[in-house]
C-alpha cells in the first residue's frame, strides 16, 4: 500500500503552549523505560493478571481511538487502506514494526482475518529487561491495541491473539485477529482480559467510591431538607442543580422547568468559563430530554432526567462532564432520577405554596411519605449490614454450616437447604437431610428445559434466580455460593405462607457470601487432616513407626478407631481412553469406592496414594467379606475403556502386619497383570501353593503364557475348549477315567484330546513339575 502520511510533514511542535499535535489530535512523548517501570509497578500491585488486563483494555481504547480519528484526518480510497493505516500507526507511535501478512474481511457477512508479525516490540524489550524470559505472551498493550483499531474498523468485537512472542523465545511476535464468535478456547484469556474487572479492586478506590456515595447520599438527604425548608420556587432549581453537580462531581448542570405558557425557563451552575467549552446554550442540552421524557446520556458526557410530577413532566435536568472523563452509569441515572423526583416535588410544592396554603399541606404530606421512602432505605441498608456480622459470628465462632442455614431460616421464615456443587445436600436449616415436598434439587432443576434460562443465569452469571416450582404458585429462591470464582454450592429457600421480598434477598445473597467461607474454612481443615491421616497409613504399610505403642497413640490423634481385624485392599486403575486420562478414572474411582466403604463398613479407611488402597474392618471370614464384594460390584459396573484390578492382602490383627498384608496385595495385583488378568478380584489366598513358594512372578507368567497361550489362542480359533478340558483333567487328580465321566466323554475322546494337548502346547503332561505349574497357571487364570 502506498504511504498514506508523513509523520513529519504532519507532527506539529508549540514550544509556547507545550503542545505536540498529529493533525489536530495532541500527542505525547514518553520513555519506554518508564513505561517499562509502570508496568513493573501494576504487576506488583494489581499481580499479573489484573495488570495484564488493565493494559490490555488501555492498548483497545488508544487503538479504537485512532481509528476513529484517523478516518476523519485522511480521504481513504478503500476501507482496506483504513484498516491497513492502524499498523502504520503503531508503528510510527514506536511500539512494534507492524507487518500484515494478510488481511481478509467482508462487512455485509461480518467476517474478518488480519495475520501478522511484531518486530522490535518495546514491551518484549521491557520484560525481558524485568523479568527475564517468558512462558506465555507479553504483548498486551500492542494486542489490546489492535483489538481496538480492529473493532472500531468493523463495527463489532475483533479480538488479536498473539500466537508467537519475544519475550517467549521466539524469533518475533505473530498475531491473528478474528471476530470474538471464531475463536476457541485459545482466546478466551484475550477475551476475559478485554472485560472490565469488578473483582479485585484496590482499597484505595474502594475508599474513593464510598466517599463518592456519602457525598451523593448527603447531597440527597440536603436536598430532601430542601422540600420542607425552602418555599421559593426560584431559588430551589438553582439549588438543586448545585446538589447534582456536586453529588456527581460534574463540571456543570442546569435545569429547564415548563412554564404555564409553555415556554421553558432554563437554569444553570454559574461557570460561565466552563459552560463556554461545553456548549452556548444549555438548551441544546435538555431539549433531548424533554422531547423523549426518559433519561438518556446527552452528547455521551452529559446525563439527563426528565422531572416528573404526579405523571406530568414539569422539567429536565442535566449534568456535564464527571471528572477523569468518566462515563454515566446505570446506578448514576437511578440517583439523578432521586433527585429529580426530589426537585419535582419541591419546585411544585413551592408553586403551590405561592398559590394556597391548602395545597402546600398536600406537599408536604407527599415530602413526608418520601421521607419515610429515605429512612426505609437507610433501614434495609443497616438490617443488611446486620445480617451480614450476625452470619459472619458464626463461622468466627465455629458454628458450623447447620447453625449458618438454621439461622438463615429464622432471618426469612422459610426452610433452607444448602447442596454442594454436585447437587448433594449437605445441610437444611431443619437439621435433616429429608427434601422437602415441593423443593426440587439443583441436579433436578439443571435438566428441567423450562427452567434452562434461570438455570444458565445461576451457573454463568452466578446470581440469584426465582423459579415457580408448582402450581400452587410458590417459588423456590436460589442463590449460588461463590468464592471468587469458583461455585461451592447453592443456597434454596422455599415460600410457603409468606413471599420472599428484597429483605429476604439481600439476607440469602449475604448468607450465600458466609456459606463460601465456612466450606473453604472446612475444605482447607479437611485437606490438611486428610494429608495427616494418609501419611500415617503409608508409614503403617511401610512399617515406619518406633513401637506399636507410638503408632497407637498417633492414630488416636488422627481419630482412627481400629478394629481387631483389617485387610488391605489395593486397587489400580488405567483409562484405554486418551480423551479421559487415567488420572481423571482413579479420581473417579476413589470417589465410588469411599461410598461403598461409607455403605458397607464405616470402621475401614480409604486413601488414595499410588493405588486406592482400603484397610478393610473385617468382621468376618475373607471370602464372605461384603465390602470387597460391594467394591468389586461398583467397579465392574465401570464403563469398558477403565481397567481395573483389585488385589487383597492377608488377615492384619497387630500393626506390625499391615506391612505383609500391603506386601502381598501388591504382590497379588504384580502376578494379576503379568497374567493379563483385568477387571477381576484376586486374595493372596487364593494364590495357594504359588504364594507359599514366592515364585518368581516374572518367570512363571512368561512359562505360564508359554504353555497355555497356544491352548488359548486354539479355543478361540476353532472352539475347541482344550483349556477346558486340561482344566477338567486335573481336577479329577489326572485320572482319566473320572475326568471322563465328569465330562459325559468317552475315554478314548478324553485321552485324544489330552494327546492333542500335548501336540498343540508342546508339553509333556507326565512331568510332575510341568504339570503342578499348568495346574498353578490354570488357578490363576480362571
Amino acid at each position: 500500500m502506498k504511504p498514506v502520511f508523513d509523520f513529519e510533514n504532519f507532527l506539529t511542535l508549540d514550544r509556547e503552549r507545550g503542545t505536540m499535535t498529529f493533525r489536530g489530535n495532541r500527542m505525547l512523548l514518553f520513555n519506554a523505560d518508564a513505561l517499562g517501570q509502570l508496568r513493573q509497578e501494576l504487576i506488583e500491585s494489581l499481580g499479573e493478571d489484573n495488570a495484564r488486563g488493565v493494559l490490555t483494555r488501555f492498548g483497545y481504547r488508544c487503538g479504537y481511538a485512532d481509528v476513529m480519528s484517523v478516518k476523519n484526518m485522511f480521504n481513504f480510497e478503500t476501507d482496506a487502506e483504513w484498516m491497513l493505516a492502524g499498523p502504520m500507526i503503531h508503528t510510527i507511535e514506536g511500539s512494534a514494526h507492524v507487518k500484515c501478512d494478510h488481511l481478509e474481511f467482508n462487512r455485509a457477512e461480518g467476517t474478518f482475518l488480519m495475520r501478522g508479525e511484531w518486530h522490535n516490540s518495546n514491551e518484549v524489550e521491557q520484560h525481558l529487561k524485568l523479568y527475564g524470559q517468558a512462558t506465555e505472551a507479553v504483548c498486551w498493550t500492542v494486542s489490546g491495541y489492535a483489538s481496538g483499531y480492529a473493532s472500531g474498523f468493523m463495527g463489532r468485537e475483533i479480538v488479536s491473539v498473539e500466537t508467537m512472542c519475544g519475550a517467549k523465545g521466539d524469533q518475533h511476535c505473530k498475531w491473528e485477529l478474528r471476530p470474538l464468535e471464531a475463536w476457541g478456547r485459545e482466546a478466551a484469556r484475550y477475551i476475559e482480559d478485554l472485560r472490565p474487572s469488578s473483582v479485585l479492586k484496590s482499597l484505595q478506590k474502594m475508599v474513593t467510591e464510598e466517599r463518592e456515595r456519602v457525598v451523593q447520599w448527603r447531597g440527597l438527604n440536603e436536598a430532601a431538607v430542601e422540600i420542607t425548608t425552602n418555599y421559593d420556587s426560584d431559588k430551589l432549581p438553582r439549588r438543586f442543580i448545585q446538589y447534582a453537580a456536586k453529588m456527581f462531581f460534574a463540571q456543570a448542570s442546569c435545569m429547564a422547568l415548563v412554564m404555564e405558557d409553555g415556554q421553558f425557563l432554563v437554569y444553570r451552575t454559574e461557570e460561565a468559563e466552563v459552560w463556554s467549552e461545553i456548549t452556548n446554550d444549555p438548551g441544546e442540552l435538555l431539549t433531548p430530554v424533554l422531547k423523549t421524557g426518559r433519561a438518556i446520556v446527552v452528547q455521551e458526557d452529559s446525563l439527563g432526567v426528565p422531572l416528573y410530577f404526579k405523571g406530568s413532566m414539569i422539567g429536565a435536568m442535566v449534568v456535564v462532564k464527571k471528572p477523569g472523563n468518566r462515563v454515566f452509569n446505570h446506578e448514576d441515572q437511578e440517583l439523578l432520577q432521586i433527585l429529580g423526583a426530589q426537585a419535582a416535588i419541591a419546585i411544585q410544592n413551592a408553586r403551590v405554596y405561592e398559590r394556597t396554603d391548602e395545597e402546600l399541606q398536600e406537599k408536604v404530606l407527599q415530602l413526608n411519605q418520601l421521607n419515610n421512602v429515605l429512612t426505609a432505605q437507610h433501614a434495609k441498608l443497616k438490617k443488611s449490614s446486620d445480617i451480614h456480622t450476625q452470619l459472619t459470628q458464626l463461622v468466627l465462632e465455629c458454628q458450623g454450616l447447620e447453625a449458618i442455614a438454621r439461622t438463615l431460616a429464622e432471618l426469612i421464615n422459610c426452610h433452607v437447604w444448602v447442596e454442594d456443587e454436585n447437587f448433594r445436600l449437605i445441610s437444611a436449616s431443619g437439621g435433616n437431610t429429608e427434601l422437602e415436598n415441593g423443593f426440587l434439587s439443583i441436579g433436578h432443576l439443571m435438566k428441567v428445559p423450562r427452567y434452562r434460562q434461570e438455570m444458565q443465569a445461576l451457573v454463568n452469571d452466578k446470581r440469584l434466580v426465582t423459579l415457580e416450582t408448582d402450581s400452587g404458585g410458590r417459588r423456590q429462591i436460589i442463590v449460588p455460593i461463590v468464592a471468587g470464582k469458583e461455585v461451592f454450592g447453592y443456597v434454596s429457600a422455599l415460600e410457603k405462607e409468606k413471599r420472599l421480598f428484597e429483605l429476604d434477598y439481600i439476607a440469602m445473597e449475604q448468607a450465600g457470601r458466609v456459606f463460601a467461607l465456612e466450606l473453604l474454612k472446612q475444605k482447607a481443615a479437611l485437606a490438611v487432616e486428610m494429608r495427616q491421616r494418609e501419611d500415617f497409613i503409608e508409614d503403617l504399610i511401610a512399617g515406619n513407626y518406633e513401637s506399636e505403642e507410638a503408632a497407637y497413640h498417633r492414630s488416636a490423634q488422627l481419630g482412627f478407631v481400629f478394629a481387631d481385624t483389617y485387610q488391605v485392599f489395593i486397587i489400580d486403575v488405567e483409562s484405554r481412553e486418551a480423551s479421559y486420562p487415567g488420572s481423571s478414572a482413579k479420581r473417579r474411582i476413589y470417589e465410588l469406592v469411599k461410598e461403598a466403604v461409607q455403605r458397607e463398613s464405616p470402621g475401614s479407611i480409604v486413601i488414595s496414594n499410588r493405588y486406592i488402597l482400603v484397610l478393610a474392618a473385617l468382621n468376618v471370614c475373607e471370602k464372605n467379606n461384603p465390602l470387597a464384594k460391594a467394591i468389586e460390584k461398583e467397579l465392574s459396573e465401570q464403563p469398558g475403556e477403565t481397567v481395573w484390578w483389585l488385589a487383597l492382602g492377608g488377615n492384619c490383627h497387630r500393626f506390625d502386619e499391615f506391612k505383609e498384608s500391603y506386601w502381598q496385595a501388591t504382590s497379588t495385583l504384580e502376578i494379576m497383570k503379568s497374567l493379563n488378568q483385568e477387571n477381576r478380584m484376586m486374595s493372596y489366598e487364593r494364590l495357594g501353593v504359588f504364594a507359599l513358594l514366592e515364585i518368581n512372578k516374572e518367570r512363571f507368567a512368561r512359562f505360564a503364557n508359554r504353555v497355555l497361550r497356544p491352548l488359548i489362542d486354539y479355543d478361540r480359533k476353532h472352539n475347541a475348549q482344550l483349556v477346558s478340558m486340561l482344566e477338567l483333567y486335573y481336577r479329577n487328580n489326572g485320572n482319566i477315567l473320572k475326568a471322563a465321566r465328569e465330562g459325559f466323554l468317552n475315554h478314548s475322546t478324553m485321552k485324544y484330546r489330552l494327546k492333542r494337548i500335548e501336540e498343540i502346547a508342546g508339553i509333556d503332561m507326565d512331568d510332575p513339575d510341568v504339570g503342578l505349574q499348568i495346574q498353578l497357571a490354570l488357578k490363576l487364570i480362571n
